[in-house]
């Protein structure tokens, strides 16, 4: 494996679609690493927690300390919007969920998957208001029209894990009767 670590961060292990201006990199195999000839990576990711890194190295010009180019894009609207700049080559690398981008690959995106960036699985939930009188999932999808998910974006995250919730509890039926409020 070939990536160049910096501030502990692994770069090169995520959704990468080749555009002319990202980098060049040149493989050392006595240190197993990369050395990066930057003249531009535009990056993409969401809002959270396990984003600091990339911030950080920004915010300390620890990536222009060595040679890398870095342009940081927050996408609040998930995986879907980075998909979706990916492929319009608005971004280089997207720092996103594994299903989005194999679902996006499989309806013809040229994307890359390189790797894993966090390798802790995120745990998704099912929540309702504290005076909800919802006691169990299944009151969920037993509501008459099916269930109702709110999500940040068709193609998010949020979205995919919803229908394979649902598949994977109620099956077919469920997911197909699935209703969602973008947030």
């Amino acid at each position: 494996r070939s990536h160049a670590t910096y501030l502990g961060l692994s770069i090169g292990r995520l959704a990468f679609r080749n555009s002319g201006n990202a980098m060049q990199t040149r493989f050392s195999p006595q240190r197993n690493s990369v050395r990066c000839v930057a003249t531009r990576l535009r990056v993409g990711g969401v809002p959270e927690h396990f984003n600091t890194p990339w911030h950080t190295a920004l915010a300390t010009g620890a990536f222009a300390k060595q040679g890398l180019n870095i342009e940081w894009s927050s996408f609040p609207g998930g995986t879907g919007a980075m998909t979706k700049s990916l492929r319009a080559g608005d971004i280089d690398v997207a720092v996103l969920l594994t299903e989005g981008i194999v679902a996006d690959m499989h309806h013809g995106s040229d994307a890359k998957l390189l790797g894993t960036y966090v390798s802790t699985p995120l745990t998704w939930g099912i929540h309702v208001k504290a005076e909800s009188s919802i006691s169990d999932v299944a009151q969920v999808f037993a509501r008459n029209g099916g269930a109702r998910y709110a999500i940040s974006r068709l193609g998010s995250g949020s979205h995919l894990m919803a229908v394979v919730d649902a598949r994977q509890r109620f099956g077919e039926e469920a997911a197909s009767r699935l209703n969602f409020e973008l947030v």
